[in-house]
């Protein structure tokens, strides 16, 4: 099934390089961060912004939070938005996670789903893509 989160409502499960961030924009935990005129923004496939980092806590503007280049996150969705273990994951307009399209670059991918099909972790590296993608 196409895998959709239904709700930004999100859990760290473990967060890996961690690192802080003053916000320029308020995220959720979880959250896709990229950066715009050196501040640390929501990060969305439409965007300027790529997506190197995930939220490690919920903030606003001007928040100092943590941050991570790699976590593993609980993602929640409905039973019709299922998504498949091991599928790749990408970044939707709104910096919702959904599964991995040809236009859109993966961020991480699926290692587990609930047996209730309501909630998936991921493991995500958005910084991935961006180390190999030539830069022209």
């Amino acid at each position: 099934m196409a895998f959709a989160e239904t709700v930004q409502n999100r859990r760290i499960l473990q967060g890996i390089l961690p690192f802080k961030v003053t916000l320029a924009e308020n995220v959720y935990a979880g959250d896709p961060l990229g950066i715009s005129s050196n501040t640390w923004v929501l990060s969305a496939h439409a965007s300027a912004e790529q997506p190197i980092a995930i939220a490690g806590a919920k903030g606003v503007v001007g928040d100092r939070i943590t941050a991570f280049l790699m976590a593993s996150v609980e993602c929640t969705h409905t039973a019709g938005n299922t998504p498949t273990d091991g599928g790749k994951v990408a970044v939707h307009d709104s910096g919702y996670y959904i599964v991995a399209a040809s236009a859109k670059p993966d961020v991480g991918f699926v290692t587990s789903v609930a047996s209730d099909s309501l909630t998936s972790v991921v493991c995500l590296c958005p910084i991935a893509p961006q180390l190999t993608t030539a830069r022209t």
